[in-house]
Order: structure tokens, then sequence, then C-alpha cells
């Protein structure tokens, strides 16, 4: 082979190497999603240890749940909570509403009586659980469906075609 073939060869197998090492994460963080997603639609309930050092069971059997992880300092939170409050009568009745944030402190000017607050402790593994990146992500769960994970701001009538 020339000293020509020889670098077109090169070129090619480099271009490989790098595509591979670009895939690889992708398709390792699908491969995981459907891991977590197999394993979560046979799941009965989700724990949760709080910073308080409570662990909080979130049923899953008894009806649909919806997790919305937020953050304080984020205004498309703060959005997404009272698109939720606001919209509360569309969505299905029973739906257990819960608000997961990873801060030490609440901010009790988004609370709202109708959503459990949870302060996850850094230890708690929920938002790993979920492959949790961004807020708000919003982990939908029915009997009907496996479970849906929605990323960023979402208006009601989103969350309910997730159903």
């Amino acid at each position: 082979m020339s000293k020509r073939g020889y670098i077109i060869l090169s070129i090619v197998i480099v271009a490989v190497v790098i595509s591979t090492a670009a895939i690889l994460p992708i398709y390792q963080s699908i491969e995981r999603g459907k891991a977590v997603k197999s394993a979560l639609s046979r799941t009965e309930a989700i724990s949760v240890l709080t910073m308080d050092s409570v662990r909080m069971n979130i049923s899953l059997k008894d009806g649909a749940v919806l997790l919305v992880f937020y953050n304080s300092t984020c205004d498309v939170c703060h959005d997404q909570l009272k698109e939720i409050q606001g919209k509360r009568d569309q969505l299905p009745r029973g739906l257990k509403i819960y608000a997961i944030t990873n801060e030490p402190a609440i901010d009790a000017s988004i609370a709202n009586p109708e959503f459990t607050y949870l302060r996850a402790a850094p230890e708690s593994d929920c938002f790993a659980l979920f492959n949790i990146q961004s807020v708000p992500t919003i982990m939908l769960f029915s009997q009907q469906k496996s479970p849906v994970k929605l990323i960023g701001f979402k208006r009601c009538e989103e969350i309910l075609q997730a159903f």
C-alpha cells in the first residue's frame, strides 16, 4: 500500500474511534434509561431519604403520581409549579404531586398545600435514579403506562398527553 493509502486508512481509523467515543456515552445513557424505565415499571414505591433523615415512601400502586424536581433559584421551576397549581383541576382526580428539591430549605413563596414538598438528602438516590440533570424535570407514573420523563417547562396540556 502506498504512503497515501496509509494516511487515508489512518484518517478513517481515527474517525471511527472518535465516532465511537462520541456515540458510546449516548448509547450507555439510552440503555441506562431503558433499564431504569424497566425497573420502575415493576416498582411499587420509590423511597426518598429527606434532609430530616426520614425515609419517605411514595407509593406508585395507588394511582397516578407526579414528581416535579425543582430548584428554588430556578425561575422556570417556579413557573412550572405555578402552571401545575393553576390548572390542578384539569389534572386527573387523585393525582399525588410531589415537589422534590435537594436544597436545604423549601422556598415558602412557592408552597402549595396540594403538593407534598420533599427535601432530598444528598445521599438520597432519587435524583440519580431518574438521571435528573436539569430542572424542572417531571416524572409521571400511571398504572396504565410506563413511567414518563418530561424535561423543562411543560404546559398542563403536555402533561395530560403523557397520561
